[in-house]
């Protein structure tokens, strides 16, 4: 990643999307999960050497609110969130530095029945964000890039706009289940060596 396709990236999108790169924890495992400093190049001097644009974790929605910090997806500085977790799952593993995103950025969400039923109706909701997540992927531009979608909702939606047959597309455990960050690391990478291992 250069500094010109890290700033493209910035401006376009970093209000919507961010990199599965954390601050370390501190003694509680939620502590400097919401710190964004990590992505100021004057802080971090090695953060372009560790952004990789072709692996892309997707949640479904963004939650119940616009993100009003650049790079605050995935970072939540509510002591509610689990992205702790995320976190903990990648950390020094090849996955660290993805890029992260939803495939449904304009409407904002908690209750997946909800948004389900948003979704089923309204077929042009997914079109539009269907579009725009080609557009996104387009801009960070990933070469032949691994899609992991959080949990059975994104993988079905991303599957029935058929992202399955254009990019390599796995699905994970979402972060938001009442387990261990340690029983979660466990399950997501198996199931990702999984399918690096056939």
């Amino acid at each position: 990643m250069d500094i010109q396709n890290f700033n493209f990236i910035k401006e376009k999108w970093a209000f919507t999307s961010s990199w599965a790169v954390w601050a370390d924890a501190g003694e509680k495992p939620k502590s400097n999960i919401g710190d964004v400093s990590i992505f100021d190049l004057s802080v971090n001097e090695n953060l372009l050497s560790i952004l990789n644009p072709n692996i892309i974790m997707v949640g479904l929605n963004v939650a119940d609110r616009p993100i009003m910090r650049e790079w605050g997806n995935f970072h939540d500085l509510s002591p509610l969130g689990q992205d702790y977790k995320i976190r903990y799952a990648f950390n020094k593993t090849k996955y660290w530095g993805a890029y992260m995103t939803d495939f449904i950025k304009e409407y904002h969400e908690t209750d997946s029945k909800k948004l389900k039923s948003q979704l089923n109706v309204n077929p042009k909701l997914i079109e539009r964000n269907l579009l725009r997540f080609n557009e996104e992927i387009n801009d960070i531009g990933a070469v032949n890039p691994l899609i992991i979608a959080f949990g059975n909702d994104a993988y079905s939606y991303m599957k029935k706009a058929k992202l399955h047959k254009k990019y390599r597309l796995i699905k994970i455990m979402h972060y938001s289940h009442h387990i261990s960050k340690e029983t979660y690391r466990k399950n997501v990478l198996e199931v990702l060596e999984a399918k690096d291992n056939p």
